[in-house]
């Protein structure tokens, strides 16, 4: 221990002296959020199961009804299994399977051949094996698109049954004693050094409202701020193209960050060749620009052509237009993804901003694929892991923990504000009503200052307020 923590990183200090000036402070940090925990309403998470039940019996109704199947038939027994799922589909109903997976089946009764099978299928010993066919989401969505009403409906169910789940692991992660849920916070589970959580439930991974299933609420109308406070919500905006401008240079990034746009209409004017103002773009142009900001979405590190064209739903040649067009409009942001791979060949890892190293075991590997995945992760890592750390440095100032201490962070606790969530770039909690004007100027100004020294770009901090998380984001 004592040999790795005299390890020198590139900032100077010893592996040490980064734990003792950032990762101690922030797992009291963590403590505290953890501690604080968050309101839910019961009576609401109640309702929604109900209302989750109701659709249920609608969507179970409508697929008995294609299917031609009496209602009383086990449905739940079909949908959830991939075997009998996928006789209906592919032998049955004649669909084109569009997806396989890497396991094997028999090709006669749809039997999966397991490694006990030394011989195949028990049944039909003659039989050569075939690959299982898949019923995921990915493999019905081809169908969904061409209007098929069986594979939509039961891509709803699989939805209903997860909120169902995710409704029910809120209300059993409630606690009598506080009122409150208390998650746990994971330092260590991303190797960007993004926070996960756990035990009971990840709130990470919380469901987005979807209309297709068919229900009026979001799961985040389940937690609420204390009765007399108020929910607050602060989102960083854009955090990552704005620290990959900054690590980068790159001066039209740079320029454009400073002047007040944002990454999607820069996007949309490269792609496009749109010679107008921001206000333009997002009003004369709003489709185009949000046509770029699904392009941006999918076309994340490393992503290929293929990747950006599913996720458009437009040919190869156009996506690689996309890619094309934005590495013109920002040579130097790829320069700097290019050299993040080559000195994560050289090195075996890439830093963040504050100087954490995160490894990267496959950036040299003899598989084409697990090398792709490397550099992919090697671009990832000194982005993510940089806006990351950002967060971390605010929400230890904001809470005012170990050397971290400060006047402002005494201010928020005799107004009574409290931190409990963090999520991707979102960090939000709850205030006493009355106290949100000055609350919310001491934790954005955190937020976008986090550093003595101003980064090259502006960072924003989006804030929300409401009864609940879903009302205030």
């Amino acid at each position: 221990i004592e040999k790795m923590g005299g390890i020198t990183l590139s900032t100077g200090k010893t592996l040490w002296e980064y734990y003792q000036t950032y990762q101690g402070p922030f797992l009291e940090a963590l403590y505290i959020m953890e501690r604080n925990g968050c309101g839910v309403d019961l009576g609401f998470i109640d309702n929604a199961i109900k209302n989750v039940a109701k659709r249920v019996e609608e969507v179970e109704y409508c697929i008995a009804k294609v299917i031609g199947r009496p209602l009383k038939w086990p449905l739940p027994d079909l949908l959830g299994s991939t075997q009998q799922l996928g006789t209906l589909l592919y032998d049955e109903r004649k669909l084109r399977c569009m997806r396989y997976t890497n396991g094997e089946e028999c090709g006669t009764c749809r039997r999966k051949i397991t490694a006990r099978d030394k011989n195949g299928c028990p049944r039909h010993p003659n039989d050569m094996p075939v690959k299982s066919r898949s019923t995921d989401d990915k493999a019905l969505a081809p169908h969904v698109a061409r209007g098929d009403v069986l594979c939509q409906q039961i891509l709803i169910w699989r939805g209903l049954q997860m909120r169902d789940k995710e409704m029910r692991r809120i209300k059993d992660a409630h606690i009598p004693a506080t009122g409150r849920v208390h998650t746990g916070y994971n330092a260590g589970g991303a190797g960007t050094g993004r926070l996960s959580s756990s035990d009971p439930f990840n709130l990470q991974n919380l469901s987005n409202p979807n209309k297709l299933l068919g229900l009026d609420f979001n799961a985040r109308d389940a937690f609420v701020a204390d009765p007399g406070n108020t929910f607050i919500d602060y989102d960083e905006s854009q955090v990552e193209p704005r620290v990959w401008a900054h690590l980068s240079g790159d001066p039209t990034m740079v320029s454009a960050f400073c002047s007040g746009s944002d990454f999607h209409t820069m996007t949309a004017r490269a792609v496009y060749g749109l010679a107008c103002s921001d206000a333009e773009v997002k009003t004369l142009h709003k489709d185009k620009r949000s046509r770029a900001k699904e392009g941006n979405l999918a076309d994340t590190y490393g992503a290929t052509a293929r990747t950006v064209a599913n996720a458009l739903g437009c040919p190869v040649p156009e996506a690689e237009h996309f890619q094309t067009s934005k590495r013109i409009a920002f040579p130097r942001a790829y320069k700097f993804l290019n050299e993040r791979v080559a000195f994560a060949r050289k090195h075996g890892y890439v830093e963040t901003i504050g100087g954490w190293r995160a490894w990267v075991p496959d950036i040299n590997h003899d598989t084409e694929y697990r090398r792709a995945e490397g550099e992919r992760r090697a671009q990832n890592y000194a982005i993510q892991g940089s806006a990351a750390f950002i967060l971390q440095v605010a929400i230890m100032k904001i809470l005012g923990v170990g050397h971290y201490a400060n006047e402002k962070a005494e201010r928020l606790r005799e107004l009574g504000t409290k931190l409990s969530i963090q999520v991707h770039d979102e960090l939000a909690g709850e205030t006493p009503a009355g106290t949100e004007d000055e609350a919310s100027g001491i934790i954005r100004g955190f937020m976008e200052r986090p550093f003595d020294q101003e980064l090259r770009v502006p960072l924003v901090a989006e804030e929300g307020r409401g009864r609940s998380w879903g009302s205030a984001k």
